[in-house]
């Protein structure tokens, strides 16, 4: 059987999680007589594939576009959603930040009324942002969750039929086990650390890690880039002495950090499974889990799992982790998460397709809502691009942060609506 899979424009976006199963997954189906070409969305003809796989969410414009253009084609779809409820982020995570770093969520000389502009603008695209993942995921004709935790709150959040829900489980590079505890303790003179491997940014949550640990002098090392300087800044502001930031890690070097470190923490305010964790896990570090993700469906009691918000629950478990012999998942997740299990699982899915299932979603409902929030958007958006200019000097941070990332992603929405339609 040979597919197309779609991916993201720029593979190197959030590579070390969502491009990492992607590939490795492609890899591990060769055996099983599943070969695949993988791009970005260029609207080539489909007609030598057996079925098109939509793998570039969270790019929900590129999504829509493979999907229709596959459905031109006559093509089954599946997708795999990489999704987890972000409400409580919203309601919770970005408030602690306000409280801790008012910098960051309410920055200074900002008036009242581009504040206004601001959220009215945030909360259309968040309707925009669901009502495109719901026309997305509910055209397709089978959805690859990595957890039925997250296969339930597709159902619950979108309204798909659980009958097109197939769990592909996620698998880690078993060489994430060979790390050297010594090479990482020479380069950077410490062992026996708290590591968190991940993108630097509110949701990934590290700043809550490093209020919560702030009192108990154990050394910390966080690994990863950041598409926040501000998230970044106030949490080198309040890390204490024993705080490595360290980034630009390839794999080798983060199984180091994985063999060298105690426990990996991962307290993120939404994670489908947590591909870092994992690695960790082989790489013999303990485990710390956040609540906010599939991690006690995968690890159960083989982890230590603590609500994101709570930062005493947060130390407790972190604490537990570190006083307990290492390597406890290890084993679990080298016997059960493995590439050729999440090959073989998306291998029974495509056969399914192939028996040419029937979608019988409409979406010109969907359509028409979408429609009409990116007319109500772009009139807020040009309204706050010409107050930002009025007054660039107070506010030219950011009107570059807001401006140009936010009205561009509604521009490759809309892009992506033109061209479908």
């Amino acid at each position: 059987m040979h597919i197309f899979i779609q991916r993201r424009y720029s593979p190197k976006v959030g590579a070390s999680g969502l491009t990492a199963q992607l590939l490795s997954t492609v890899e591990a189906l060769k055996p099983l007589g599943i070969t695949a070409d993988v791009e970005a969305f260029d609207g080539r003809d489909l007609s030598p594939y057996a079925l098109a796989h939509i793998y570039c969410l969270p790019d929900t414009g590129a999504a829509l576009r493979g999907l229709w253009h596959a459905r031109r084609a006559r093509k089954a779809v599946v997708v795999t959603p990489i999704y987890w409820n972000l409400d409580r982020f919203e309601r919770e995570g970005r408030a602690l930040v306000r409280e801790w770093a008012p910098e960051i969520a309410d920055p200074a000389n900002v008036d009242a009324e581009t504040r206004a502009l601001v959220e009215e603008s945030n909360a259309l695209q968040a309707q925009i942002e669901k009502t495109t993942l719901r026309l997305v995921y509910r055209s397709a004709d089978l959805l690859l969750p990595q957890s039925e935790m997250e296969g339930a709150q597709l159902v619950r959040d979108f309204g798909v039929s659980p009958d097109a829900i197939r769990v592909v489980h996620n698998g880690v590079d078993p060489t994430y086990a060979n790390g050297s505890a010594e090479r990482f303790v020479q380069k950077y003179g410490v062992r026996d650390f708290v590591l968190c491997v991940g993108r630097i940014d509110p949701r990934k949550n590290q700043f809550s890690l490093l209020r919560a640990l702030a009192q108990d002098q154990l050394p910390i090392v966080l690994i990863g880039g950041t598409t926040s300087p501000e998230y970044l800044a106030a949490c080198k502001k309040i890390a204490g002495p024993n705080t490595l930031f360290l980034s630009g890690f390839d794999a080798s070097q983060i199984a180091d950090a994985g063999a060298a470190g105690r426990v990996h923490a991962l307290v993120t305010w939404g994670e489908t499974v947590g591909l870092a964790a994992l690695e960790a896990g082989i790489a013999g570090c303990n485990l710390v889990m956040t609540t906010e993700s599939s991690a006690r469906e995968y690890l159960g009691e083989y982890a230590w799992h603590c609500d994101p918000g709570d930062r005493r629950a947060m130390r407790d478990a972190v604490l537990a982790a570190y006083d307990a012999p290492r390597a406890r998942a290890r084993e679990l997740i080298l016997q059960n998460y493995t590439w050729a299990r999440a090959a073989q699982e998306s291998c029974a899915a495509y056969a399914e397709l192939s028996a040419s299932r029937v979608n019988a979603y409409d979406p010109a409902a969907d359509i028409e809502t979408l429609v009409e929030l990116h007319a109500r958007l772009l009139p807020l958006q040009n309204k706050y691009i010409e107050r930002l200019w009025q007054d660039k000097t107070a506010s030219a941070a950011y009107a570059q942060r807001l401006a140009n990332g936010r009205v561009m992603r509604v521009l490759r929405r809309l892009e992506g609506l033109r061209r479908a339609f």
